[in-house]
């Protein structure tokens, strides 16, 4: 049987993308501050959130800079679920297949851990595409609302936690809270690398998510 690529493109309203064959190219992941494309790509824990239908195995794609570093992972949850996380057996780009029982179902796949060199490179574990030989994908488009915006460094990211994308204290966080939660957070991040040439673009940007709680868990890096 011939295999499709399904393209997903995340849309900034309340709709679904329906699609038969998927790529994550640009848009927006849920609860991520991030273009997919240029540095750091994606926030940790953001999440790709899409149901299958007449489909009973996906291939999920994923890139890491972060293998032999920290943990090399991307989270999976099906039907509210976690699941065994893919873990990365090398830098670079790694096809992870996942098989579901029949009948529909909820997936999220959640991009791991992330951390830095001091402020020049974010290392991490990032999605890149989802695909299908058959049935259907169905993208959740993003509906942010009375969100929680948590900036910080590795504290913020459960660095050192057993599976950060499931265990991370904001990660638990989310599965508590009703709305949004938006991690700006890597290890190794200090204050200093975002305020050092004025302030008024860090605000603007925290600003720019839109929140209704600002999270600061940060400091260590900077002392």
């Amino acid at each position: 049987m011939k295999k499709y690529l399904i393209t997903f493109m995340f849309l900034l309203f309340s709709q679904s993308v329906y699609a038969n064959t998927i790529t994550i190219t640009t848009g927006n992941l849920l609860d991520n501050g991030y273009d997919n494309t240029n540095p750091p790509r994606q926030s940790f824990a953001s999440h790709l959130d899409f149901t299958t239908t007449g489909t009973t195995q996906i291939t999920v794609n994923g890139t890491t800079t972060l293998y032999g570093m920290f943990t090399s992972e991307l989270g999976l949850w099906i039907d509210g679920v976690a699941q065994s996380p893919l873990v990365f057996t090398a830098n670079g780009a790694q096809a992870f297949t996942v098989n579901l029982s029949a009948g529909d179902h909820a997936v999220s796949v959640v991009v791991g851990l992330q951390s830095d060199n001091g402020g020049s490179t974010v290392f991490g574990s990032f999605i890149d595409s989802v695909s299908t030989a058959s049935g259907t994908l169905t993208a959740l488009a993003p509906t942010p609302s009375n969100r929680i915006v948590i900036y910080g460094d590795s504290i913020s990211v459960g660095q050192g936690s057993t599976y950060p994308e499931e265990l991370g204290w904001d990660v638990l966080l989310r599965t508590a809270y009703s709305h949004e939660i938006m991690i700006e957070a890597w290890g190794r991040r200090s204050l200093y690398d975002d305020t050092h040439a004025g302030n008024s673009a860090f605000v603007s940007r925290i600003a720019s998510y839109n929140p209704s709680k600002i999270w600061l868990a940060i400091g260590t890096n900077d002392y």
